[in-house]
């Protein structure tokens, strides 16, 4: 903390790390950095998936196992 903050802004702050803390913001802020590191790894994994996905949902004459076949490559 900075030396200079006085006694009733020091209360302020005091309070306002509290609210955080009672809310669990800490959680919050950290299922949040976990999703966007989860959605960030699948994008750099799979960047052309929902290409192929696509393309296997709209070729409707595709035999199904050759359809898990390109699924299977698309997420490797």
């Amino acid at each position: 903390m900075p030396v200079h903050i006085g006694e009733a802004d020091l209360s302020y702050i005091l309070e306002h790390e509290r609210t955080h803390i009672r809310r669990r913001d800490y959680l919050i802020k950290a299922l949040a950095f976990l999703a966007l590191s989860l959605a960030l790894i699948i994008f750099m994994i799979a960047p052309n998936s929902s290409d192929e996905i696509t393309f296997l949902w709209r070729d409707s004459s595709l035999d199904p196992r050759k359809h898990l076949e390109v699924m299977t490559q698309a997420y490797l």
